[in-house]
């Protein structure tokens, strides 16, 4: 009996282990499968139902085999419309969008010349190949003038730009209404380079590496060689331009001095004649600081929104005195725009800054 219990027990752990790596396998396949480059297919979303095609997008299913939509859209003068931007998904069999992956949009705008600009803007995708159909009619031809939904039949096709986050054509066009097809060759934007060892965690492949077991990306004088090789760096902490061992008022901009008297307005109690609104450093790599001034007690309102106008952060101070420095702090490391707006907001004024993030694992172009 103590021999069957034994054997019993060995069994289970056997199973367990091959429980836990068949699991730890079938989640490395998921990664990997977001690596592989994978089809994608605009369209219109407007309503509030983020899982189901507007009706103005019509699934290619089950006229055609393959999954995909065509969408009407009306830039008459009647309609009022010049612009559409549509959501682009890639993955998503039998055009359900509960099994694919948000990969961006596409901004689709009437010009006054009789042409149509294309926009892609991915955010955590590149985008390899782009396919665009405009026509009278739901669907193209083929050689044979039957319908067809290949991307190699449609008005234009490019693949010839490398891999970006963003990219726009323009096609002339004849009348104001018009289906579209819009199609895109993507893969996630943060796919390890398999044949890229990055020893130091840097975003930087070794063989590309200046300054091994440093961050490369890190250089504070901009003279090409990271601080932390750099025998002449200036460290410059608050992202002023001014360095730390010259910097009058550390944690502040040093090169706003509002009243003229030689002291940055961060460290003068009495500098704050006019408003005043900066972001630093520019661009930012994880964190982003937003310096503000008024000569008006207020509340202070910060907002941070991708390109979509999806708020992706925000911070209220409801006590801010007049003529005090203020200096908010925000972490946008979760983010994966490279591109926001940080827009403040007072009881008399309201402000809208672009900020850029400079961190190369985004800007994997």
């Amino acid at each position: 009996m103590k021999r069957t219990t034994l054997k019993k027990c060995y069994i289970a752990f056997i199973v367990i282990i091959l429980m836990h790596s068949g699991l730890y396998a079938l989640s490395e396949y998921s990664n990997f499968e977001e690596c592989e480059s994978e089809t994608a297919f605009a369209f219109l979303n407007d309503d509030n139902d983020s899982l189901t095609a507007d009706d103005a997008s019509t699934c290619f299913i089950p006229q055609f085999n393959r999954w995909g939509w065509t969408t009407f859209l009306d830039f008459s003068e009647e309609n009022g419309q010049t612009s559409y931007v549509l959501d682009i998904y890639s993955g998503a069999g039998q055009c359900d969008l509960s099994k694919g992956n948000d990969v961006g949009s596409v901004t689709v705008t009437y010009n006054e010349d009789s042409t149509i600009t294309f926009e892609y803007n991915l955010e955590g995708y590149l985008l390899s190949e782009a396919h665009i159909y405009v026509g009278s009619d739901p669907y193209p031809t083929n050689n044979s003038g039957s319908e067809t939904v290949a991307p190699g039949q449609y008005t234009f096709t490019a693949s010839d730009f490398g891999e970006v986050n963003t990219y726009s054509t323009t096609i002339p066009v004849e009348g104001s209404k018009f289906y579209v097809i819009i199609h895109g060759v993507t893969q996630a934007e943060d796919c390890p380079d398999e044949n890229c060892e990055d020893s130091d965690e840097d975003g930087v492949c070794d063989t590309d590496d200046i300054c091994p077991d440093f961050d490369d990306t890190i250089d504070s004088d901009g003279d090409g060689i990271p601080d932390g090789c750099d025998d002449d760096e200036c460290i410059d902490s608050d992202g002023d331009s001014v360095c730390d061992t010259s910097d009058i008022c550390p944690g502040h901009d040093d090169t706003i001095d509002t009243d003229g008297d030689g002291i940055p307005d961060g460290c003068d109690t009495v500098a704050y004649s006019t408003e005043t609104f900066k972001t630093y450093p520019v661009p930012f790599k994880n964190e982003v600081n937003v310096l503000y001034s008024f000569n008006y007690d207020t509340f202070v309102n910060i907002e941070v929104f991708d390109t979509k106008g999806i708020k992706l952060a925000e911070f209220r101070n409801n006590n801010y005195e007049q003529r005090s420095a203020g200096n908010t702090k925000l972490d946008l490391s979760r983010t994966s725009s490279q591109l926001l707006f940080i827009r403040l907001s007072t009881v008399k004024s309201q402000f809208t800054k672009k900020i850029v993030s400079s961190n190369t694992r985004l800007n994997n172009n």
